[in-house]
């Protein structure tokens, strides 16, 4: 296992996540990516459909995403201690996540399986779900 890829969302599921996928990479001396999509639509009502650069995005990534996780990974297993890259996107998350693993042949997926849209869940059917079902690699969901 080479690369372990982990969607976040700034929930604590999404955290937790990050923190259990950074043990399994320390222990594989794996890379551990992170990977934030903002949801198209909540996109367009935010204006960053007409952001022509995602390091634009990244930096508007909303709730610290990013920071979150990787206080959690630090807390976890240590600073420094795994390489850890980050990514961003626009577009459906499930979708997203998906198409981005197998561009990128990840080797895991590790998500909560709860983020921050649990009414959206019942009505559309979870992100973690759909990631489970199209994942091109094994997806480990956490609690």
């Amino acid at each position: 296992m080479k690369r372990i890829l982990v969607p976040v969302d700034g929930s604590k599921g999404a955290n937790a996540a990050a923190a259990f996928a950074a043990g399994l990479a320390k222990d594989a001396r794996a890379t551990l990516e992170l990977v934030y999509i903002y949801d198209a639509p909540t996109a367009a009502l935010m204006g960053l459909e007409a952001v022509s650069s995602l390091a634009k995005v990244k930096e508007q990534v909303a709730g610290g995403s990013f920071e979150g996780a990787l206080s959690a990974i630090s807390a976890a297993v240590g600073d420094g201690e795994v390489a850890i890259a980050e990514y961003v996107a626009i577009g459906h998350p499930a979708i997203e996540i998906c198409a981005y693993a197998k561009e990128q042949g990840h080797d895991l997926v590790v998500m909560g399986s709860r983020g921050r849209s649990e009414v959206r869940e019942l009505i559309l059917g979870s992100v973690s779900q759909a990631v489970v079902h199209h994942a091109p690699c094994p997806v480990l969901l956490t609690r």
